[in-house]
């Protein structure tokens, strides 16, 4: 029998709005200023970093950046804007997550699943290509 999967379609974070459409695999954004805002990655999508080279898989996304200004300061380097998409992102053969600005991720155009501890907790399958999330945000 295949292990089936348990989605969370919605998730509040202060004024925004975070719908989880499981059919296609992407994230629509809607804030308070009735905009829609809509990233170029999806949950579960095998990126590579633009810059650095590493791969990883994408566990969450902020419309916009959403650390603080020291944080932003000290390591984001290349200084990539803050009123677009952000992600997180479980590094691949490490222990490690990152934040990362939609500008510094690129698709790999034949993703291979990624090793870390942790994606158990964010997915519950492989396929196609990409991880299928089993997410319950909070």
């Amino acid at each position: 029998m295949p292990k089936t999967c348990s989605y969370t379609l919605f998730r509040s974070r202060d004024a925004s709005q975070q719908q989880w459409n499981a059919a296609s695999g992407m994230v629509s954004l809607q804030g308070s200023r009735d905009m829609s805002i809509r990233g170029n990655f999806h949950l579960g999508q095998v990126v590579q970093h633009r810059l650095y080279g590493y791969r990883g898989v994408i566990i969450d996304v902020d419309p916009e950046f959403q650390l603080s200004e020291d944080w932003y300061n000290q390591v984001a380097k290349s200084k990539p804007p803050r009123h677009k998409p952000w992600f997180r992102i479980l590094v691949h053969n490490t222990a490690y997550e990152t934040y990362e600005a939609q500008e510094n991720l690129v698709a790999e155009n034949e993703p291979d699943k990624i090793n870390h501890p942790d994606l158990r907790q964010h997915f519950c399958g492989y396929s196609k290509g990409r991880y299928v999330p089993s997410i319950q945000i909070n």
